[in-house]
């Protein structure tokens, strides 16, 4: 059965037209494959972000006028029992029971302002075995935190905001920080 010129026409048009239609859906499916695998590939070697004890970095900056709103008179079973100073430098002593939380801070004039404090408490503090993580101002925070028998130290910035707590166990620091939201 001979077909016709036309119809031989018609039909090697369809099977271009079918063959360059299947080629796109390909090289897209293909395309689409390449993106995913490669985003993929450099999620995996990005190195995981440290945010610090107690999440820090995660946590907002204080938005406050009065230094009342940022030590408020009590957090959690913790009772303010004395409290110094304006936003730019503050005091505040914490107690539940027998444990004592002293926290000083201030709001500093800059970002590298506030982690050059940090490193003071660092520098004034050395201990062996202390984690900390003091870096370009670029991140936004840095720390230095100790825990021993006696006593436990978490020294932060968030931003401008500076705080250095002293706390009489590691699991009175760890209980202040839960209800202390900077």
């Amino acid at each position: 059965m001979m077909r016709s010129p036309q119809a031989e026409v018609r039909r090697a048009t369809a099977l271009m037209i079918f063959a360059v239609v299947s080629s796109l859906v390909v090289v897209t499916i293909l395309i689409a494959l390449l993106v995913v695998a490669g985003s993929l590939i450099l999620r995996f070697r990005q190195p995981v972000r440290d945010f610090g004890p107690y999440n820090i970095a995660a946590r907002r900056s204080p938005m406050v006028a009065f230094v009342g709103d940022l030590l408020p008179p009590t957090l959690g079973d913790f009772t303010r029992v004395s409290l110094q100073g304006d936003l730019q430098k503050f005091k505040a002593v914490y107690e539940r029971g027998a444990e004592r939380i002293s926290i000083e801070g201030a709001q500093a004039i800059s970002l590298a302002a506030a982690q050059a404090s940090v490193m003071r408490v660092q520098e004034s503090d050395s201990r062996r075995g202390a984690r900390s993580l003091i870096e370009t101002a670029r991140l936004g925070f840095s720390f230095y935190t100790y825990s021993d028998a006696e006593r436990a130290r978490l020294a932060y910035n968030r931003d401008r905001w500076f705080f250095d707590i002293i706390a009489t166990s590691q699991r009175a620091l760890d209980d202040f920080m839960q209800v202390f939201q900077y």
